[in-house]
């Protein structure tokens, strides 16, 4: 859609018929038509004035999909369920995956090292589980750390690494 299909749209939504949203905007009918039907360009400045008048943001006039000012109540309502229920979603697949792979470990011979390491996460998150922020943030960490380990990418390293090393000091109360 362009943007005079989606002035035309948004003025039907809104219940105006053409000749009273021109006579809204201090211009004739039919140079409303002739920019709903892009027989003629429309200037930032109009465009800027019609979005005020049909009262939805730029974003929603020029692309026709509506940004969250342009949402109704009842529309946040059901984004907000739709985001709640496929955020749930996915933790219940990553949970079935975390648990699918604690299996897998539990069936493996494990090397000194993985044992180990796995202690040593185990303790510090029964240490940390009080405190969230901690458990987070190593958390996306090692996400960090998985998603750029191949990338290569020094830049992403030394970001990984000044943040880690400001979660230590301050964890460790160090100045």
């Amino acid at each position: 859609m362009n943007i005079g299909d989606n002035i035309k749209k948004i003025r039907k939504e809104k219940g105006l018929k053409q000749t009273d949203f021109a006579r809204l905007l201090n211009i004739s009918q039919s140079y409303l038509s002739d920019l709903e039907n892009s027989r003629k360009n429309i200037s930032v400045d109009t465009a800027k004035q019609i979005a005020k008048k049909l009262n939805v943001t730029m974003g929603y006039l020029t692309s026709g999909n509506k940004m969250y000012g342009d949402l109704t109540d009842e529309e946040k309502k059901d984004q907000f369920l739709k985001l709640n229920k496929e955020l749930a979603k996915n933790n219940t697949t990553r949970e079935q995956n975390l648990k699918n792979n604690l299996l897998e470990l539990i069936k493996a011979d494990l090397q000194y090292l993985d044992v180990h390491f796995l202690n040593n996460t185990y303790n510090f998150y029964e240490l940390e589980k009080d405190n969230e922020d901690n458990l987070l943030f190593v958390s996306v960490l090692l996400q960090q750390l998985y998603n750029y380990k191949s990338s290569g990418n020094k830049e992403a390293f030394d970001d990984i690494m000044n943040d880690f090393s400001d979660f230590l000091k301050e964890y460790l109360k160090i100045k």
